[in-house]
């Protein structure tokens, strides 16, 4: 079925718009939990991007400065910087990889890994939330669509361990 550039607009528009809505109401109840808990104060005034390579380096466990600024889109020296200003506010730590001394290894701090965890858990209910308001056959169409756009956004990782639809694993 073709569409014409007109329904392709419309429809891109209606995602985009609906995609906001939940990227806004997620990151409302962000800052409501972190303002709610004394334990996150560092996160408090953390940047989007510094929100985005705490996850990164959360993803990975650990990650060296160069595949952290490979996944983050942005220069070694920038994603340096961030880093650095993140080992300031303590949430992040720097060592000397064990595999490979001339490699530098970020990671969480025990503290941020709590407040990571936090945060997804209470994200994490959010979006049970929202699967029950939707109820079972939207949500089964939601996780359709989020595996298929997943495919082709994050292709390197299909088929290894994601939910499908049915929030089954895969085999891998």
């Amino acid at each position: 079925m073709d569409f014409t550039k007109e329904e392709i607009l419309r429809r891109a528009r209606f995602i985009f718009n609906n995609g906001r809505l939940v990227h806004e109401r997620l990151l409302k109840s962000q800052m409501e939990y972190l303002a709610g808990n004394r334990q996150a104060a560092a996160f408090s005034d953390l940047s989007p991007a510094q929100h985005r390579c705490l996850l990164a380096v959360r993803r990975r466990g650990e990650i060296t400065i160069t595949e952290l600024a490979e996944y983050l889109g942005v220069s070694p020296p920038s994603a340096s910087a961030m880093v650095d200003r993140l080992v300031e506010k303590g949430v992040l730590v720097r060592r000397q990889s064990t595999k490979d001394r001339r490699k530098v290894i970020v990671a969480l701090t025990d503290e941020a890994a709590r407040v990571v965890d936090g945060v997804e858990k209470h994200l994490l209910g959010a979006f049970v939330e929202l699967v029950e308001m939707v109820g079972p056959e939207t949500s089964a169409k939601w996780c359709e669509v989020l595996e298929r756009i997943g495919s082709f956004l994050d292709p390197g990782s299909s088929g290894r361990g994601k939910a499908d639809a049915t929030g089954r694993r895969k085999k891998t």
